[in-house]
Parts: structure tokens; sequence; C-alpha cells
């Protein structure tokens, strides 16, 4: 479960971090 939690939170962060620089 924790290894499945972190890979989720690495896309969301990964995704979010897009957004941004599409943003930019």
């Amino acid at each position: 479960v924790f290894v499945v939690t972190g890979a989720s939170r690495g896309i969301g962060l990964q995704f979010v971090k897009t957004l941004i620089l599409r943003t930019r």
C-alpha cells in the first residue's frame, strides 16, 4: 500500500509541476 501511495504521489507532483510550467 505504501509503495502504491508513494507512486501516485510522485505522479501527482509531476502532474502539478507540468501544469505550473504550462501556466508559466
